[in-house]
């Protein structure tokens, strides 16, 4: 593991970026904790995310993109979705994100991203009546085969692979609806939305150590360190391929139950 943090200064992104053998012109997907952030000390606490978000920003120039989570599940809580004003339900450094004048945020209800560079009006006019299946945000991650990174947090934060099991299959979810109201300005539309949601019935929470192993194994996965934090990145295609192989050995390889049973 190379420290990507302090190879050009203090805190570089695009050191790290680099150490990670992610490209300006890549599609970046960031699943963060806002305390990695915590560590620029030399800034004054409320600039200490516009600092990290600037630096992926000035990284990524005209010809990449940048993606983070902006989930917010307002159909699975019977509430409608309002495009600019619903807070994302996945902590601070989603919602700092999602607040940046510069970011779009796509119109899917239940599992919205926000994004900015070259491709982000393709995330923001991605499929608002599916969560993970074709058309829809995840699918142009696959498609773009974008850099899944999790930068201070656990590599089954990677919500990528719900794109996978809905692609694939998988005998633990099904597809289930939720209805309600998207308003994006003045515009206000009932949509019905498909959840590829998971079986309540045992412990099919999604746990992603098995695919962590394989992928380092082959060399697929690369890691950093920012400061303190370890930082993790794999390629879309190779996180499916990864854990395609692992479903057909074991069709819970990606949940908790899997990993409890072997």
């Amino acid at each position: 593991m190379v420290d990507g943090s302090k190879n050009d200064g203090e805190y570089s992104i695009k050191s790290l970026f680099g150490a990670l053998g992610i490209s300006s012109n890549d599609v970046i997907m960031v699943h963060g904790d806002a305390g990695v952030a915590a560590q620029l000390r030399h800034l004054d606490v409320d600039r200490r995310l516009d600092f990290l978000f600037d630096e992926m920003i000035n990284f990524i120039g005209d010809e990449g993109t940048l993606v983070v989570p902006a989930f917010s599940h307002s159909f699975t809580k019977n509430v409608d979705f309002d495009v600019l004003g619903t807070p994302s339900d996945v902590g601070l450094f989603s919602e700092w994100f999602r607040c940046l004048p510069a970011s779009k945020r796509s119109r899917n209800p239940n599992f919205s991203v926000s994004s900015v560079g070259k491709y982000a009006d393709q995330f923001v006019n991605a499929s608002a009546t599916d969560c993970f299946g074709p058309d829809t945000a995840f699918d142009l991650l696959y498609k773009h085969n974008a850099k899944l990174v999790c930068l201070g947090c656990d590599f089954s934060r990677i919500t990528f692979v719900h794109y996978v099991e809905q692609i694939l299959g998988v005998c633990y979810r099904y597809l289930k609806s939720f209805s309600g109201v998207v308003i994006d300005g003045d515009d206000r539309q009932e949509i019905t939305n498909s959840y590829y949601v998971r079986d309540l019935s045992f412990d099919s929470r999604g746990e992603l150590s098995r695919v962590k192993k394989l992928s380092s194994e082959k060399n697929l996965l690369r890691a950093a360190k920012y400061g303190r934090f370890s930082v993790t990145s794999i390629s879309a295609e190779d996180f499916f391929s990864t854990a395609e192989e692992l479903l057909d050995e074991d069709p819970y390889a990606l949940t908790q139950y899997g990993l409890d049973v072997n």
